[in-house]
């Protein structure tokens, strides 16, 4: 993977940092570095007899089933309510409407 002085201008600006060009040019040269050890790193590892793998895990489906079943009354959820009004929340307006 290359990194360019575009890619660190772009994440400095995400994350609100002010870098000058030679900051720049230091942390383009610096990320590059810690990509290409990885890299090596990983080149360097034997998977001749390693599996491809398409999944980490063996489960298909850890969702629950969508079934239909009694909720909390209205008054039990509203109890601690800190406004309520004609059995609903109540909450602050924030966007104005016509």
């Amino acid at each position: 993977m290359k990194v360019n002085e575009d890619d660190i201008r772009q994440v400095a600006q995400v994350s609100k940092l002010a870098l000058t060009e030679d900051e720049v040019k230091y942390m383009m040269e610096d990320l590059q570095a810690s990509f290409q050890y990885v890299a090596d790193k990983l080149s360097a590892l034997d998977t001749e007899h390693v599996c491809d793998m398409d999944q980490v895990t063996t489960n298909k489906n850890v969702f629950r089933d969508d079934v239909c079943k009694d909720s909390l009354e209205r008054e039990e959820i509203l109890r601690n309510a800190s406004e309520k009004e004609n059995g609903y929340f109540k909450v602050p307006k924030v966007m104005e409407g016509n």
